[in-house]
Parts: structure tokens; C-alpha cells; sequence
């Protein structure tokens, strides 16, 4: 069955996250992960280059998210 994944199983769990700056972890460092928007349904990408388009339009979007959350008084959701 084919659910639209990039990369991967469709049968496995999949949790994508980019860090939108310099990575401050090394190597084994245990991070958490709080979920704060949801940006967009999965889907196909036909060619590489449509992938980094979008993942660059997913990283734009989570920026402004938190640019506005760190300008508002409301806590994000």
C-alpha cells in the first residue's frame, strides 16, 4: 500500500522534524520533541528536487510560526 511516503514503509511510523538553525546535539543526545502546528498532510514527491522545494516551503513556514508565537503574548498552538 502506498500512503504517499517519500522515503520509507508505509506500515511504519514516521515522525520528520528539522531543526531550523545550527544543530546543538552530538551525536546520542536525547532530544524532545513538542508538536506545536501541524504544516501539511504527507504526500508523494514525484523527483528529489520537488522534495527540497517543498521541505524549504515547510521550514519557511515553521519559521514565521514561531517568529509570531515569540511576538505574541498567546501561548502557540
Amino acid at each position: 500500500m502506498d500512503c504517499g511516503r517519500p522515503v520509507g514503509r508505509a506500515d511504519e511510523p514516521l515522525l520528520e522534524a528539522h531543526l531550523l538553525g545550527l544543530c546543538p546535539f552530538t551525536e546520542g543526545s536525547h532530544v524532545t520533541i513538542d508538536w506545536l502546528k501541524f504544516l501539511r498532510p504527507e504526500q508523494k514527491f514525484h523527483d528529489m528536487e520537488k522534495l527540497r522545494v517543498q521541505i524549504a516551503q515547510d521550514c519557511a513556514a515553521a519559521a514565521a510560526y514561531l517568529a509570531a508565537c515569540r511576538n505574541s503574548s498567546e501561548p502557540p498552538l
